[in-house]
């Protein structure tokens, strides 16, 4: 199924991204590929993960007012301007960690267990340093990124109304 309007929507948010040296693409959810300097993003939100991950930059930066979409694709731009911060050694000890933690989720947690969970991951030396840079450039940048919301908005209601997508359940 081609998805239309896509372009457009693609379009805004690399021309967002592209001074920080990457590029951006659709996918199932958000991640940084740093091989290729690739952010992947989704217009789906995770419930779980999204739920808890902005429960947790709600209660860590009070004072930013941003959507989920927002602090997860500077979050990933985040990974790839804080990359060469890590050693080698460093990463695979981050990978390590989180997949360790990954094990963990299942169906069977209670709601506090599981928000525990995802609290240890967003709290990875890496996934903190990655949070904190999206934190310091919404907050040092907020002209750029409140333009970027107004025309990312824009093109993504259009691209929602194209495809006949309901997002409101």
């Amino acid at each position: 199924m081609k998805l239309k309007g896509i372009h457009r929507v693609n379009k805004v948010i690399n021309k967002f991204i592209k001074p920080f040296g990457c590029k951006a693409k659709i996918d199932l959810d958000f991640s940084y590929y740093h091989d290729k300097k690739i952010i992947t993003w989704s217009p789906m939100v995770l419930e779980k993960a999204d739920k808890y991950f902005i429960k947790f930059v709600n209660d860590k930066y009070e004072n930013i007012n941003a959507d989920v979409f927002l602090w997860s694709l500077l979050h990933e731009v985040g990974h790839h301007m804080t990359h060469d911060k890590w050693s080698d050694e460093d990463l695979k000890n981050f990978m390590t960690e989180k997949e360790h933690i990954e094990n963990y989720i299942n169906d069977d947690l209670s709601v506090g267990e599981e928000e525990h969970i995802y609290e240890l991951y967003f709290n990875v030396k890496d996934e903190q340093c990655a949070t904190e840079w999206a934190a310091q450039y919404m907050i040092e940048n907020q002209n750029e990124v409140f333009n970027f919301w107004n025309d990312f908005i824009k093109v993504f209601n259009k691209f929602i109304k194209l495809n006949d997508i309901n997002i409101a359940g």
